[in-house]
């Protein structure tokens, strides 16, 4: 190879080089610019849908206070409603307790706790409790009001049976229920 053609290639390489290194800065000069116009359209878009939620948040306030202007509603009316109503609950339940009152003070009453305490002394199972007298029904009242005669009474039998004091219990819990 002669001098001449190597001086012709070496001087086309180094074109191609020089070339090449000013396309490689045109590339990386062209995608910089690319990636800031990427961003600014980013940030148009940005305050875009800012602009518009700022806006539509704006008509909502708008409408919201155009709704309670009609009304007539405000801070006052809305803590004026509220005292009334509370107020209006107290005197339900001050009702209330007026009306349940006399029946609690009377569960409460500690004479009547003492009356039950003695009646429950007493006590006396019903198969102890002798037998109520024969009770002749009045046929001339029966009659006239066209009534059924009322039933008998059973005469105790003769052999009373002692309870136990499980049964005895039971018997003293119906009367205290009222069985």
């Amino acid at each position: 190879m002669n001098f001449t053609t190597f001086s012709t290639f070496t001087t086309g390489a180094l074109q191609a080089l020089q070339l090449k290194k000013l396309y490689t800065k045109e590339v990386d000069t062209l995608q910089g610019s690319i990636l800031k116009l990427e961003q600014q359209v980013v940030a148009m878009e940005s305050a875009s849908v800012n602009t518009a939620t700022l806006a539509d948040l704006d008509a909502g306030n708008r409408t919201m206070k155009a709704q309670r202007e009609r009304a007539g509603i405000d801070e006052d009316t809305v803590a004026d409603v509220f005292d009334a109503l509370e107020e209006e609950m107290q005197i339900n339940n001050a009702i209330g307790d007026a009306l349940a009152g006399p029946a609690q003070e009377a569960l409460e009453d500690d004479d009547l706790l003492a009356e039950l305490a003695l009646m429950q002394e007493e006590f006396v199972p019903v198969a102890a409790a002798p037998a109520p007298a024969k009770v002749v029904a009045n046929t001339s009242n029966n009659a006239a009001f066209n009534l059924p005669n009322a039933p008998l009474p059973q005469a105790p039998s003769a052999a009373v049976v002692e309870e136990t004091e499980e049964e005895a219990e039971l018997r003293r819990i119906q009367f205290e229920i009222g069985m």
